[in-house]
C-alpha cells in the first residue's frame, strides 16, 4: 500500500514492480484519508468526522477543518454539522487534509493510532458494497485480495 502522506520514491516503487510486487496506491497522489473522504458516502463522512470528535474532540476538529480552508482561502464553518450542501468535492478534499493531520506541524491525524484505524473500518466497511466502482473501494478490494490470497 502506498500512500501519499509523503512523495513516493519513483525508483523504489519501479524496483518492487520490476522484481514482481504488487503496488496499491491511490490516484491523484492521496493519502488515505483524502482517498476516504473523496469517495464515501456523506453519512459515512458524518459519522468520521462524528468519531474524530470522539478522538480528539469538537474544538479541535472545528480547527482543523477551519485552518485548511483558511490555507485554501474558503470561508469557515461555524459549526461540526456538515449539512448536504458542503458535499462539494472542495469540501471533502478540506475534510480529508484536516483528517490526515500534518508531520511538519507535528499535528497528528485523527486517526492515526491502530485502535482508532480499527474503529474507522468499521465505519467504513459498510458503506463500500454502495461505492464498488469508487478508487478507495477497489484499493481496499485490491489489498484483501492480496491479504486473503
Amino acid at each position: 500500500m502506498l500512500d501519499r502522506d509523503d512523495p513516493a520514491p519513483e525508483a523504489a516503487v519501479a524496483a518492487v514492480k520490476a522484481m514482481g510486487g504488487r503496488v496499491v496506491e491511490w490516484p491523484d497522489d492521496c493519502s488515505t484519508e483524502e482517498r476516504m473522504f473523496l469517495d464515501l458516502p456523506w453519512p459515512t463522512l458524518q459519522a468520521l468526522v462524528a468519531y474524530a470528535e470522539e478522538c480528539v474532540g469538537s474544538e479541535a476538529v472545528l480547527a482543523r477543518i477551519n485552518n485548511v480552508m483558511a490555507e485554501n482561502a474558503l470561508a469557515a464553518i461555524p459549526d461540526l454539522s456538515l449539512p448536504d450542501g458542503l458535499d462539494t468535492a472542495g469540501f471533502r478534499w478540506t475534510l480529508g487534509k484536516a483528517a490526515k493531520g500534518k508531520k511538519n506541524q507535528k499535528k497528528p491525524g485523527w486517526f492515526k493510532e491502530i485502535s482508532r484505524g480499527e474503529r474507522v473500518a468499521e465505519i467504513v466497511f459498510a458503506a463500500l458494497v454502495n461505492i464498488p466502482n469508487q478508487p478507495f473501494a477497489k484499493g481496499v478490494a485490491d489489498i484483501r485480495g492480496w491479504v486473503d490470497g
